[in-house]
């Protein structure tokens, strides 16, 4: 037998290295959003009021405006985007850590009129007023965003997270009150048949801050390009501010006055849906 017959028979055949792909590196996106909103702007609190030298207090100063309930939530419905990411896998292990950081556009917003006419005569005499109460808010969550960790494990292309931290938004709320009297016959004190009793508004603008937390998934649809998909549930807390609303020092005499408190909240549900861009391709 020959040598060379020998040597192929011991020839070792090399294995293919199979290499899996490796996650770390930072990551750029955009994605759309179909968002469920809570929250909105309420009159929580009535804070009394001062009574003029004139006459008495008006319906407001046991409640009234109080009672006649909150905005309600923005309008649900879909938005947009854009979002980057790093993250990091160790050789050798299935498990990714990162940091994600998004901004999404929303403009919401939602109003409410209440009028409410109290059948009991009110007012300085010689003749009552039958007064009409019309209190407007307003509620507007212009953008969110969100700083996060996220944590979980890698299968070949799929990778899925869970996810929190913190999260941030423009909130605008606006609260105003106008009470009127119609006043039949007309009185000495307002010779028009219909008199504003007293008038008085209040708003607040400012970025709240709260939480969010979540899951996510990616998948790898080629090297650099991943699909997402990620629910967060966000909650902004709670900002409060005061209406002042003043009687007419003609008809109440000076100093007659009330306030109430308005309690702007803003919190939702949010789908997201998205392309991103890795820097570094998954194998390498």
């Amino acid at each position: 037998m020959s040598t060379s017959v020998i040597a192929a028979d011991l020839e070792v055949k090399a294995i293919p290295v199979v290499i899996p792909p490796n996650w770390t590196g930072p990551s750029i996106g955009g994605f759309g959003t179909f968002t469920f909103n809570n929250g909105g702007s309420q009159p929580t609190k009535n804070l009394g009021c001062t009574i003029g030298t004139v006459g008495g207090p008006i319906s407001s100063c046991v409640g009234a405006v109080t009672s006649t309930g909150g905005t309600g939530a923005p309008p649900d419905g879909f938005s947009g985007g854009i979002q980057a990411a790093y993250d990091f896998q160790a050789i050798h292990s299935f498990m990714v850590w990162g940091v994600v950081a998004d901004f999404t556009w929303m403009d919401k917003q939602v109003d409410k009129l209440v009028s409410t006419t109290w059948p009991v005569g009110i007012g300085p005499p010689p003749s009552p007023f039958v007064e009409t109460t019309t209190a407007a808010l307003s509620h507007r969550l212009l953008w969110l965003s969100t700083a996060r960790l996220r944590f979980g494990p890698t299968w070949e292309r799929l990778y899925a997270y869970v996810t929190g931290g913190l999260a941030f938004g423009q909130v605008n709320s606006s609260a105003s009150t106008v009470h009127t009297g119609v006043n039949n016959p007309p009185s000495t004190v307002c010779l028009a048949a219909s008199c504003v009793l007293a008038s008085g508004s209040g708003s607040d603008s400012g970025i709240q801050f709260g939480y969010t937390v979540g899951a996510g998934l990616q998948f790898a649809l080629t090297p650099r390009l991943t699909l997402g998909a990620e629910y967060l549930y966000y909650d902004l807390g709670t900002r409060s501010y005061t209406v002042q609303v003043n009687y007419d020092p003609i008809l109440f005499g000076p100093g007659g006055a009330y306030s109430y408190v308005v309690d702007s909240t803003a919190r939702g549900h949010m789908f997201k849906l998205g392309l991103n861009w890795l820097f570094n391709p998954l194998i390498r």
